[in-house]
């Protein structure tokens, strides 16, 4: 911390590490972004297919809350920021690294690995013990690319406010 008493923002990403449920969940997402997109059924009200579909999500949710993890991350320092992305330049006629100005596939790991401070257990608060951003990786390997954004778009959030 410097003398002016600055400390560097965090975040935290809900995971939930049941990957059947996450996926029935993004499903019943996708379910209900389309019927909303029907014509004349942007509404809960007077769309029954889209009321049932979003009382099927927040039961869903509920039964999500036992495998759910709240994953924190604090932003990390410019100077760091610089070197990874240094160190992960975008590659050549990719629009998506283009777009974020380095290699999305290998910065978004290696800036999480040294951005994440811990995660808590959604359902009773308690810390998961001995998780830091050292495990990160492994994880990254086993969550759906859906599960991946989410981290990715709240570390460019948290870091370069976009």
């Amino acid at each position: 911390m410097s003398k002016l008493g600055i400390t560097r923002p965090t975040s935290t990403v809900r995971l939930c590490t049941d990957m059947g449920l996450a996926a029935q969940h993004e499903s019943l997402q996708v379910a209900l972004e389309e019927e909303r997109a029907k014509p004349d059924s942007g509404m809960l009200v007077g769309n029954p297919e889209a009321k049932r579909l979003a009382e099927e999500i927040t039961a869903l949710e509920e039964r999500m809350k036992a495998s759910t993890v709240i994953v924190e991350h604090r932003a990390l320092t410019r100077k760091r920021w610089a070197e990874l992305m240094a160190a992960h330049p975008a590659r050549e006629g990719d629009e998506q690294d283009a777009s974020f100005g380095v290699n999305i596939s290998t910065f978004v790991d290696a800036a999480l690995a040294d951005a994440i401070t811990g995660a808590t257990r959604a359902s009773d608060g308690e810390p998961v013990e001995g998780f830091t951003g050292a495990d990160w990786p492994e994880v990254a390997d086993e969550i759906s690319n859906a599960q991946w954004q989410q981290f990715a778009f709240d570390l460019f959030r948290l870091n370069n406010g976009v």
